[in-house]
């Protein structure tokens, strides 16, 4: 039905329905005060969301192919988007424009991360490559070569000192940025790597596969703790909770699922979407999931398992 829904978590009735993308939504983001949502889709746009008052702000037009991967700046200015046209747009959300774009992918870009203090971007896609940008000077800095297939996802450690990059070639790759060079990898997937994502602490490293697992590694030791299956399709999109006690995992399955870390078991669904998911994120203060889908709605959730609303 292409609906966003948004959804009273006392009353647990729909809040609101908003008018939005025409295609598959295929990346999320928040910014850190959690008023605003960013959604990346298959309809060619980036759409800008206002959360309290539940509607859409405007749309940011110029990518030609889905966008797979957005940022938002930690000010809160500034819109970052990876598309399959195989650029990266900067837009300025004060004056809803594109201010640059950066080029030298040489196929679509997948996934894409800024550093912590939002001066770095990194990016991959079907070229191989990991690419770290310089937004202030608007350049390329250097890349890292050493996948063997698509680069699906990218994340960075909380300190803002290592990448990992997940790809086609089952294999997890850890680069550190200041000797720009690979660092170690990280082998017990045995399919495509689709998503990753730090606990906050830094001390575990959460993936997700096309082999329909979810493994939590030991980031000093760089080893696997456990594995955590449940999921009926590919793991498309990884979050952790402020607590970093649970995982929040989408699928292909049309299902979003938490797991607790510390118990390494499921603790409940949630569904409601009606194709296969692509991404999921949380608000900063911990509360809601957002979670997009190829059946072009957006979902908010609680932590209860209610959706609280839906924006489409």
């Amino acid at each position: 039905d292409r609906k966003i829904k948004v959804w009273n978590l006392q009353s647990k009735s729909e809040c609101s329905c908003l008018a939005g993308h025409s295609d598959k939504v295929a990346s999320v983001a928040i910014s850190l005060d959690g008023k605003r949502l960013i959604s990346g889709g298959f309809d060619n746009l980036v759409k800008v969301w206002n959360l309290q008052e539940q509607r859409e702000e405007f749309s940011l037009t110029g990518h030609t192919a889905e966008v797979n991967g957005v940022a938002i700046t930690p000010d809160g200015m500034k819109v970052i988007s990876g598309s399959k046209d195989q650029t990266i747009k900067v837009w300025n959300l004060e004056e809803r424009k594109e201010e640059f774009t950066l080029t030298g992918h040489t196929a679509g870009i997948n996934g894409i991360t800024l550093t912590p203090d939002g001066s770095r971007l990194l990016s991959g896609g079907y070229d191989s490559l990991l690419r770290i940008w310089n937004l202030n000077e608007k350049s390329e800095e250097f890349s890292l070569a050493g996948h063997s297939g698509s680069i699906w996802c990218v994340s960075i450690t909380p300190d803002g000192t290592r990448v990992v990059s997940g790809a086609d070639d089952q294999i997890i790759k850890v680069w550190n940025l200041e000797e720009k060079a690979e660092e170690s990898s990280l082998i017990g997937h045995t399919a495509s790597v689709y998503s990753l994502a730090f606990t906050p602490d830094g001390k575990r490293l959460i993936s997700g596969s096309h082999d329909q697992s979810i493994k939590v590694w030991d980031w000093d030791r760089k080893t696997e703790q456990f594995s955590l299956t449940g999921h009926q399709g590919w793991v498309t999109g990884l979050a952790v909770t402020v607590d970093g006690q649970r995982i929040i995992s989408c699928s292909t399955d049309k299902t979003v699922r938490l797991w607790s870390i510390p118990d390494q078991c499921e603790e409940f669904p949630l569904t409601g979407h009606m194709d296969r998911l692509m991404c999921v994120t949380r608000t900063p203060d911990g509360t809601k999931l957002i979670s997009g889908s190829e059946d072009y709605t957006l979902k908010v959730w609680s932590l209860e398992g209610e959706p609280e609303f839906s924006l489409t």
